[in-house]
């Protein structure tokens, strides 16, 4: 039974009507608290036997154009203006997904379109431009390059495109059961390191407290306490078999696996010796006499 935000678990799923109109070309206003219940009520109505997944389908007051409770997706606005962008720069394309942190709980006033699309007809690239107001940043590969990109992510332990996939909204087309098994692979993690990764890190980690404890200048003190902070939390990530995200994914991660953690970690910002000891002591210890890679 759906009974509101505890019964969603996981990327909530959006369905659109691709002929409704687009919205204004115009700064989105955050809906009211009354609008979001009315589209809960109507969720309900459609949805009584919801469980891990709501699809919204049902019609938006034109001024919700804000991401709602939970995280589900209330703004048409930007999966309007994404899909416009996509059809018209990739005709050929098979498929296209808008995802990030705007179909998300994550969503800020900056949140840009990141959009993912499959077109066999364009060798693959990155582009960043505007469009209609937005900041957006297109994905486009062929089978063969999306193919290599999951592949290698999963080698780094670093999923960012399983992550936009997973959780991603589709625009057109029909990606498959892409988008399943990347979320089975984010759900089910990287695995332990091998003996060579978890020898890297114990190295990794002696090497840059003894830089710290040596450093003599200020502003290289400045810079090896940031490696050195930066590359704690990965380390935590990595023994306990977890993705590594890079920018604000890593303390995303790390809340998640531990939130008391995660917060004595923000607190060693600026001297992180002690808490890179004691996870380095957890690893094995120090490693340094003998290390060959």
């Amino acid at each position: 039974m759906f009974t509101g935000c505890g019964a969603i678990r996981g990327p909530p799923v959006a369905r659109f009507n691709p002929d409704s109109p687009p919205a204004p070309d115009r700064a989105p206003e955050p809906a009211t608290d009354a609008q979001v219940s009315v589209v809960f009520r109507e969720v309900r109505k459609k949805f009584p036997d919801a469980g891990e997944r709501v699809a919204v389908d049902t019609p938006i007051p034109p001024a919700m154009t804000r991401t709602g409770q939970c995280g589900m997706i209330i703004d048409m606005e930007p999966v309007h203006v994404a899909r416009e962008l996509a059809r018209d720069r990739f005709p050929a394309a098979e498929w296209a997904m808008l995802t990030g942190s705007v179909v998300g709980p994550h969503r800020t006033a900056g949140s840009d379109l990141d959009i993912v699309v499959l077109d066999e007809t364009d060798p693959g690239h990155r582009e960043s431009l505007r469009h209609r107001g937005w900041p957006v940043e297109l994905f486009v590969h062929t089978r063969e390059r999306l193919a290599g990109f999951l592949e290698r992510e999963r080698a780094q332990r670093k999923p960012s495109t399983h992550r936009m996939l997973a959780h991603g909204v589709v625009l057109f087309g029909d990606p498959g059961d892409l988008p399943a098994r990347c979320a089975r692979v984010l759900a089910e993690g990287p695995g332990p390191l091998s003996p060579a990764e978890h020898d890297w890190l114990r190295y990794s980690l002696t090497d840059g407290l003894d830089d710290l404890r040596h450093a003599t200048d200020p502003g290289e003190r400045t810079v090896i306490a940031t490696g050195l902070w930066t590359g704690t939390a990965e380390a935590v990530l990595s023994l306990a078999g977890r993705w590594v995200s890079g920018g604000k994914w890593l303390l995303r991660d790390l809340r998640e696996h531990d939130p008391v953690l995660a917060e004595r970690w923000l607190a060693a910002r600026d001297d992180p010796a002690a808490l890179a000891t004691e996870v380095l002591a957890g690893a094995g210890g120090p490693l340094f006499d003998g290390y060959r890679a």
